[in-house]
């Protein structure tokens, strides 16, 4: 009699991942019923990873106001080169408890007395406060647990110069561009390419402005970890004493904001070309124009202060066009990306064995498993329960200018376009966010671990008939891509095989005839 038995043994293979073009040999480590380890070398495959540029991303305010920035700095990261931020914005004419400001009571007799126009530019994310009251007098509060952006050294001075745009700002549109064909557009531009004139701001965009007319500045020693909270800059009185006669005579101009706007152009912020030092993060809903001035009430002149809003985003529905977004440019200039183009990958062993991230200039990092199908479909036996990937970031490439980035997102590509992240990757369902850093010390050495758990993703691959293209890349979320200078480097597994590694717990079914 034949008797037919099935068993199973449960299995943990951990695949150590290389991004070169030599092959990795893959160890299969089966536990037996017995508890005894053994070890299976099988087949070999490799990985490839490369770094991708992206032509741009939009960095005004797509999402939510609370997650725009105002970032301005340059900073020489001796990684990635020299990175230089500017800011460009707009102002909302100035209103009173939410109505038209409204001084016209008091044109006649002088009873109103200009003192001055300040920018108060406050750091991104601090609780900081500052009760003022008149030009530079003001309150400190609390300064303890405050939370900080910064970028590069911030020992060195800063020079911050503010220019007048020589027009508007006005929305580009999306024309043009490698996605006009019918190929698929990046992941961040999916809520331009809707609409059936797609327009935005991005990282490589401008606005005019002559950049030897600094309309005001000043030179400082950032402090995002202390008081006080804000930059501050003193503007033109020729300015203020203007905002004040639109208010006094109830000029037409400061009707409505964007009547304003078609008035008042807006500003470029920048750092002084002498500066390199760091990028800082401001926040622009709590950033503000005051314009201080007395009043006459009863003989007595007494202080008043306007504050006047900067105008950006989502956070101005009423504007035509948007009015807020940060331009962020990279010399690659003697480091290993240096002539780096558009959707087109750099293999990891042509750049120093690093692959590299950097939010704001649109840098990936590109991972493809040309080999898993050829793998698998040679052992049809293994079912697949979980499959995890875990990446390292490249150690000694970070200190106090330079922080690991809080978040890591997987996207995924199309064949339609191979070397474009199109969308979010789903990943598996987790009760915490697992691709948040874990932080680790060795010494005064900086370790950081994403885990992304991608078993639904990998189930997808392994029993294709062959490699058709499909990869991940890997970034910072899209806020972060949007408004910031995160960056990580990831050595090349072939040399350092704990930068990346894929984990896959799977049972293997076999049947035995007796």
């Amino acid at each position: 009699m034949i008797q037919r038995s099935f068993w199973a043994l449960a299995l943990i293979v951990i695949f150590t991942l290389t991004n070169c073009h030599k092959a990795q040999t893959v160890g299969l480590y089966t536990q037996n019923d017995l508890g005894a380890l053994n070890v299976l070398n099988t087949d070999t495959f490799s990985i490839k990873t490369s770094t991708v540029a992206l032509d741009s991303v939009p960095t005004f305010s797509v999402g939510s106001f609370n997650d725009s920035c105002i970032l301005v700095g340059r900073t020489a990261d001796p990684y990635l080169g020299i990175v230089t931020a500017k800011s460009f914005f707009q102002v909302t004419s100035p209103k009173s408890g939410g109505s038209r400001w409204n001084l016209s009571s008091y044109k006649a007799n002088n009873q109103i007395r200009f003192d001055s126009l300040v920018l108060y530019l406050k750091y991104n994310n601090s609780n900081i406060r500052y009760e003022d009251f008149g030009q530079f007098s003001r309150k400190q509060a609390n300064a303890s647990n405050t939370y900080y952006q910064s970028y590069g050294d911030t020992t060195v001075p800063m020079k911050l110069n503010l220019y007048y745009l020589n027009h508007p700002l006005v929305k580009y549109q999306v024309l043009n561009t490698p996605f006009t064909g019918g190929l698929t557009a990046p992941y961040f531009y999916n809520s331009l390419i809707s609409g059936v004139n797609p327009q935005g701001l991005f990282n490589t965009s401008s606005a005019s402005y002559n950049p030897d007319s600094i309309y005001a500045t000043t030179t400082f020693k950032p402090h995002p970890r202390s008081m006080p909270d804000s930059v501050i800059l003193r503007l033109p009185d020729t300015l203020g004493k203007a905002l004040i006669n639109i208010a006094l005579y109830q000029d037409p101009r400061g009707s409505s904001d964007q009547n304003f706007i078609n008035y008042f152009n807006g500003f470029a912020l920048a750092v002084d070309p002498t500066t390199r030092g760091s990028i800082l993060n401001f926040n622009p809903s709590k950033s503000v124009l005051k314009l201080y001035y007395k009043k006459n009430v009863n003989g007595t002149f007494i202080n008043q202060v306007e504050p006047i809003s900067l105008n950006y985003g989502a956070n101005s529905p009423n504007v035509i066009n948007n009015t807020f977004f940060n331009q962020i440019l990279a010399d690659r200039t003697g480091t290993p990306l240096a002539g780096i183009k558009p959707y087109t990958p750099i293999p990891v062993y042509k750049t120093g064995n690093t692959t590299y991230i950097e939010s704001g200039s649109g840098l990936m990092t590109k991972i493809e498993f040309p080999y898993l199908q050829s793998f698998f479909n040679s052992h049809q036996n293994l079912v697949i329960n979980r499959a995890e990937l875990i990446v390292q970031n490249k150690p000694g490439t970070y200190g106090p200018g330079f922080r690991l980035p809080t978040f890591l997102q997987l996207y995924l590509n199309n064949p339609s376009n191979l070397n474009v992240p199109y969308g979010v990757l789903s990943l598996d369902f987790v009760p915490s966010s697992p691709n948040v850093v874990e932080r680790t010390y060795i010494g005064n050495i900086e370790y950081g671990y994403y885990h992304f758990y991608i078993t639904q993703f990998f189930g997808s691959q392994v029993y294709k008939p062959f490699y058709d293209g499909t990869a991940l890349f890997l970034g910072t979320p899209r806020t972060s891509v949007e408004n910031s200078v995160d960056r990580m480097l990831i050595n090349n597994p072939l040399i350092d095989k704990s930068s990346i590694k894929l984990r896959v717990f799977f049972t293997q079914t076999n049947a035995n005839t007796n």
